[in-house]
């Protein structure tokens, strides 16, 4: 139910829905599984971060990064990483993108959707609907991408649809991104940088590729993030605009992942599409995510799997308030919350013992065993001063 025309709470409270791109642009939610982190912006801006068994990123800005834990409330920008759909009439040549950025075009149904499991996005402009769907599984770091099409004119709509994932800059050492029509999708490759010998022989045991895979086969596709903006940038790319994208490899470039995907679509017809985005040893290490996603029940399997898994976060602790929204944080989100931090410690192999008996003290209420395991790890680091590291 819509409380007003910016936010509210659906399915008792397992839902929180924004309606407008604008009015709280800094809006953020998670997922998560044992293995990874993914943050996302109601605009579109993304931040993925694994465990390998350090924290690893796979989507990057185009500059060199500082590598750090996940910040709780990052900046945003223009060339943020993120998961967009350019969306062009090619009749006219308009041109949006979805859910909101990077075009930033104001849409007539904007709809951003956070639930514990999966996060939604429904985005209609110029009689056109594109709804994208995020949830990961519950063993793999992998994204798993679900964007549907449709059109609401009383015409036939010529479109050209171009999902794009960030890539970004990956390493100052190498790197380079191409299509491969065998595995279905873009490989971005890259080594991760080091300057002593002895780093190598667990440089190299890194998930140091980026891999997007498709369920159906695209029209055209880049790769290079310098060609793929040319001169418009990133809000109005001169790929985009031209008939077809340019079918380029990135090679010691930024690279890109652009799918461009014609679509003829007569009055309340739909596609869908789906995708697979994430880290992997090489691309052939990626081969098995088709088999197991992108097939038919693949994507609801994965997704019954991950919520059996966040019900570990369910306790028999209930409440009913008069304030109806601070019931439902403590009933469905806080002990999603208590959850991550027990199990994730905060995404690093070596926390805080502030934090790490913090998210302990949470357990209590989850999985008292992880509690008494936290504890008593942390008494047998104590100093004799009593000290903690």
């Amino acid at each position: 139910m819509r409380r007003n025309n910016i936010v509210a709470t659906s399915c008792e409270g397992k839902r929180s829905n924004l309606y407008c791109a604008r009015s709280m642009p800094q809006a953020t939610t998670f997922l998560w599984n044992r293995h990874m982190l993914l943050q996302l912006n109601c605009q579109g801006y993304a931040i993925g971060q694994h465990m390998q068994p350090e924290p690893g990123k796979y989507s990057h800005g185009p500059m060199l990064e500082q590598r750090t834990f996940m910040q709780p409330e990052p900046a945003y920008y223009a060339h943020h990483p993120g998961r967009f759909v350019y969306v062009k009439d090619a009749t006219d040549g308009a041109l949006f993108s979805a859910p909101h950025a990077p075009v930033g075009s104001p849409a007539e149904v904007f709809e951003f959707s956070a639930g514990d499991s999966d996060v939604l996005w429904r985005v209609t402009r110029d009689a056109v609907d594109v709804q994208m769907q995020v949830h990961l599984p519950a063993d793999e770091a992998v994204e798993l991408w679900q964007i549907v099409v449709t059109n609401r004119d009383d015409e036939t709509r010529e479109l050209s649809i171009y999902p794009t994932f960030s890539i970004g800059y990956m390493s100052w050492m190498n790197q380079s991104a191409g299509y491969d029509a065998d595995l279905g999708g873009i490989v971005a490759a890259c080594v991760t940088p080091y300057q002593k010998l002895g780093d190598y022989p667990s440089i190299r045991t890194l998930k140091d590729s980026t891999v997007l895979l498709h369920d159906s086969a695209p029209d055209a596709w880049e790769t290079s993030r310098v060609a793929f903006e040319g001169a418009g940038g990133i809000h109005a790319p001169d790929a985009v605009y031209a008939d077809t994208l340019g079918n380029g490899d990135a090679i010691y470039e930024s690279p890109i992942a652009s799918l461009q995907y014609r679509m003829t679509l007569a009055p309340g017809e739909q596609r869908t599409l789906r995708f697979v985005f994430g880290p992997a040893r090489s691309g052939d290490a990626a081969r098995h995510w088709r088999d197991r996603y992108l097939v038919a029940g693949g994507f609801e399997a994965a997704l019954q799997q991950h919520q059996q898994y966040l019900a570990e976060g369910n306790t028999r602790l209930a409440t009913r308030t008069p304030d109806v929204q601070f019931s439902e944080f403590v009933n469905h989100w806080l002990g999603r919350q208590v959850l991550y931090h027990g199990q994730l410690n905060r995404m690093t192999t070596d926390p805080q013992t502030r934090n790490f008996l913090q998210d302990a003290m949470g357990m209590t209420y989850l999985a008292p065993a992880t509690t008494r395991a936290a504890l008593i790890t942390a008494l047998t680091q104590q100093q004799p001063d009593g000290g903690m590291p």
